[in-house]
């Protein structure tokens, strides 16, 4: 299988149209308070230990860059002398409750998927590329989100796997496997996840 492949722009359109589907005509209801609303309470300031996660996060990033093409071991280059306006933006960011425009795009490769006929949209898996810097503030939000959960609760449910630290793909099939064991050695019947 060749390394880079081109479609034909015909061929491309109905990929894309059938792995990305149109949403619906519907306007889902507001469920949060307006910025204007919740100016009360301001988000901190990225911290330093925060900034220091982001730092070895991008050292070990070894994927491709996003629409921007900075890789991630280059910002990881520079981001110790842009630091401060770094931690400035992203601060700014968290604390207007906006993401920047350019961190909403990516860019889209279709991987092919082997054993599938070429010519079928189920033959290529989406991946859709994201610039380093927006992922950096994602991770701040996601790990400030996580902590906010355990330390106030609702906590994450013991199933879920996403998202989490320590936990993976195949803990989740390792438990789901374990779980569907014991219901089996158990006679069959009704189960229920914890």
């Amino acid at each position: 299988m060749p390394l880079v492949e081109s479609l034909e722009p015909a061929f491309l359109d109905r990929v894309v149209a059938d792995l990305f589907p149109l949403p619906p005509d519907i306007v889902p209801p507001c469920m949060a308070a307006t910025v204007v609303e919740a100016a009360g309470e301001m988000a901190p300031e990225v911290s330093d230990i925060e900034m220091e996660a982001i730092l070895t996060r991008l050292k070990a990033r070894k994927k491709a860059p996003g629409p921007d093409g900075v890789h991630a071991r280059v910002l990881a280059v520079v981001l110790p002398h842009m630091e401060v306006s770094v931690r400035e933006l992203y601060t700014a960011c968290l604390r207007s409750g906006r993401f920047p425009v350019a961190w909403k795009t990516g860019r889209l490769c279709l991987v092919r998927k082997e054993g599938r006929s070429a010519d079928s949209s189920a033959a290529y898996r989406p991946i859709v590329l994201l610039d380093e810097a927006g992922k950096a503030l994602e991770w701040v939000v996601a790990s400030r989100l996580c902590r906010h959960l355990s330390a106030e609760g609702p906590d994450l449910s013991e199933a879920q796997y996403g998202f989490r630290a320590g936990r993976s793909t195949l803990d989740a099939l390792w438990d789901l496997r374990s779980h569907t064991s014991g219901v089996v050695d158990g006679g069959g019947g009704h189960w229920q996840y914890r």
